[in-house]
């Protein structure tokens, strides 16, 4: 049995609009709508410095150089480094 619940994103945890009860261990699928493919150079900056302040001590400087290729892809990441060559 299908249940379309609404939820809001805030501060990194999806918070339902309106009460839901669901069973304890309940497995759940969830589709997301509504995205915008665009996402800012400065979301992804953010993202990217609140990931590597997070794992900063499992990384090296190498791997995470790698890390931020996957994530930026090639354009993104040309355009971030010729923003550094910059300063």
């Amino acid at each position: 049995m299908g249940q379309t619940i609404k939820f809001v994103y805030e501060n990194g945890v999806c918070r339902p609009l309106e009460p839901v009860t669901l069973i304890e261990g309940a497995r759940l699928e969830v589709e997301l709508h509504g995205l915008s493919d665009a996402v800012s150079a400065e979301e992804y900056e953010r993202t990217l410095k609140d990931l590597q302040d997070a794992v900063a001590e499992e990384f090296t400087d190498s791997e995470w150089a790698e890390v931020e290729k996957d994530i930026l892809g090639p354009e993104r990441l040309a355009a971030r480094l010729g923003d550094r060559e910059k300063v």
